[in-house]
């Protein structure tokens, strides 16, 4: 749309980088994993339908269809073909990144390995692998405890426990990365350079693995290794560097509130990478601009229903066109609480496109907070004045202590002058840096604003070319 948004606010002058994920735009979804527990299978992209079975997590399926009705998708399991709500189903290993090999170093030996014609110690000898070869592995988990291996161009098998299996990558990649004490996301591949980490304690250990001889440096200590302290309400960004380069980079968050803003152009041809990504950053709370609905019961489209993930399940939509085939276009919030007090306000837009402020309440560890989400008009600063002005007035009359304004504003920072009493997260005061260190210029029209009880602990933005606007995410406390 206009002019894209670079930007990633870094509060107390930390240093944070901007991240392009290897996010394909021509997709071939084939496999995926099931995420969740006793997960039903039903006949129809129906919630209402008969139940098939239920699936285990872990469980893979063939994928024939996604986003059927936007929230299903379409399965095959043990010869059963059925519907699966897509929250629980992950694909990224029919994705490009995560097509890779993996290659088992020898370890914990004197000498040599056997590598035998079976998965079994009592399988015949098919010969030796000596301490520190490098194998490649054609299967990490043929069976419990043992590896599927290509010896000598011949296929043999090797217990795990003899062998440090990685990804088989050059020097200029990770073949393994892990964190004790957090959960990463989204799963490694040597392919993915960002990853979020919702730490489970206030300590966190991250490891990285290189191939031999290769320099690694885990946020400044010259090791493969680092123990991070992660206060509660706190967040930690982690550089990881090969050679002296820094590549990779990890966000350690603890007990904060993601919140996030996305212009998403009605999905933008990429409705399933963008559910990928929002997926990936683990929000609490979106903000979406240029959502599209049209409730077909043949074929569904619901671009917040195609967003939401397993723990942000609640929606609303407001619309601000309707079309004559009953298709409506407008904006919406995705959020992990329970929304209520829905207003939807229309503000003055002259002889533009109609536009609107909406309105929810959520409650946050027993506190009242009204979450706003807006998209200003674009062609004239005089009408977005007017529109700031009709804004702040109606947040001024809302008597809940704490606010929270997500927009794609189209505006330039001196227009944001009337929110003056409240703190504007994306500003000319902050610098922001992509994954060379390099710094990247900013505007200011995808911005979340926040009361000033509302601790802005950090922000970032994902560089995408999954929509016209870059998705911004903050990290927020309430006080």
């Amino acid at each position: 749309m206009r002019k894209r948004l670079i930007c990633l606010f870094a509060a107390v002058c930390l240093c944070v980088y901007v991240f392009i994920p290897a996010y394909a735009k021509a997709l071939d979804i084939t496999t995926g994993v099931i995420t969740g527990s006793d997960v039903a299978m039903r006949e129809e992209a129906d919630i209402n339908s008969a139940v098939i079975m239920r699936l285990n997590k872990g469980s893979t399926v063939k994928i024939l269809k996604t986003n059927v009705n936007a929230e299903w998708d379409q399965v095959v399991y043990k010869g059963k073909t059925g519907y699966v709500n897509r929250v629980y189903v992950l694909w990224d290993s029919s994705l490009d990144q995560y097509n890779y090999g993996y290659a088992g170093t020898v370890i914990n030996c004197d000498k040599h390995i056997n590598i035998r014609t079976r998965a079994s110690t009592g399988a015949k000898i098919l010969g030796t692998a000596d301490k520190g070869a490098k194998l490649p592995v054609l299967n990490k988990s043929y069976a419990k405890g043992w590896a599927q291996v290509s010896l000598d161009s011949k296929t043999g098998y090797a217990s795990t426990k003899y062998l440090d299996i990685g990804a088989d990558v050059d020097d200029a990649h990770l073949c393994g990365l892990s964190v004790k004490g957090g959960s990463l996301t989204p799963a490694f591949s040597p392919y993915e350079y960002g990853y979020v980490v919702n730490a489970a304690s206030s300590k966190v250990t991250v490891t990285a693995k290189a191939n031999k001889g290769v320099r690694l440096d885990v946020n400044g200590t010259g090791k493969s290794s680092a123990k991070i302290s992660v206060p509660s309400g706190g967040m930690k960004t982690i550089r990881i560097a090969l050679n002296g380069k820094v590549t990779y980079t990890v966000y350690i968050k603890r007990n904060v509130l993601t919140y996030g803003t996305w212009n998403i152009k009605r999905g933008n041809g990429n409705l399933l990478m963008q559910g990928r990504l929002v997926y990936d950053q683990l929000p609490d709370i979106m903000g979406i601009q240029e959502v599209f609905v049209k409730n077909d019961p043949k074929n569904r489209i619901d671009n917040l229903a195609s967003l939401k993930t397993k723990s942000m399940t609640h929606t609303r939509f407001e619309p601000t066109i309707s079309y004559s085939n009953g298709a409506q276009y407008g904006i919406g919030i995705m959020s992990r609480y329970k929304m209520s007090g829905f207003q939807a306000y229309e503000i003055d837009s002259g002889r533009y496109e109609k536009r609107i402020l909406m309105k929810a309440v959520i409650t946050i560890g027993g506190k009242k907070v009204s979450i706003y989400n807006t998209h200003f008009s674009y062609e004239s600063e005089a009408v977005r004045a007017g529109q700031f002005a009709q804004v702040v007035s109606i947040m001024s009359k809302d008597k809940n202590k704490y606010k929270i304004l997500t927009g794609d504003f189209n505006a330039k920072e001196a227009e944001f002058a009337p929110l003056g009493g409240y703190t504007v997260i994306i500003n000319s005061g902050t610098r922001y840096y992509d994954e060379a260190g390099n710094e990247i210029s900013h505007g200011y029209l995808d911005n979340i604003v926040v009361t000033k009880n509302i601790r802005v602990v950090n922000s970032r933005i994902i560089k995408s070319d999954l929509s016209d606007h870059y998705p911004v995410f903050a990290y927020l406390v309430l006080k």
